[in-house]
């Protein structure tokens, strides 16, 4: 099946990468996060001192972590339900090009590469990443 056919098919086969899979992303989370463990620690450290410190950073992590649980999800899960139309089309085509400038021209093609050569790999990363931080302003961890 040629590259050009079938858009979800595609993105399934990045999302198979195990780079790619190991890959989280913070939606819009984290820097909240750290704005709340922030000003909560210096509050407390204001009115407490130095034990204010360790006990307004304490409080406001463990606090954080248990709202943020969930917030955190891996890049498969994002590229595959979270994405509209429009941003899979774009992804798609911008993977298509690398891959192609790499005579890639199958599904079948980037399966058998992407298992046999990390080049494919290392090339497909950086347009994934810039994807999530520029379409989806994501946090890539």
């Amino acid at each position: 099946m040629a590259l050009s056919e079938n858009t979800e098919e595609l993105l399934r086969v990045v999302c198979d990468i195990g780079e790619i899979k190991s890959m989280r992303v913070a939606l819009q989370s984290s820097v909240k996060a750290g704005v709340i463990v922030g000003a909560t620690t210096t509050v407390c450290g204001l009115l407490l001192g130095p034990w204010g410190v360790a006990l307004g950073g304490t409080l406001a992590g463990a606090t954080t972590a248990y709202a943020m649980n969930g917030k955190f999800r891996s890049v498969p899960d994002v590229l595959i339900n979270e994405l509209n139309k429009a941003q899979q089309l774009r992804l798609a085509l911008a993977v298509k090009n690398i891959l192609t400038q790499q005579n890639i021209l199958t599904i079948a093609d980037f399966a058998l590469k992407v298992a046999t050569y990390d080049s494919v790999i290392g090339l497909l990363i950086p347009i994934v990443k810039s994807f999530l931080e520029t379409d989806m302003r994501a946090t890539i961890l």
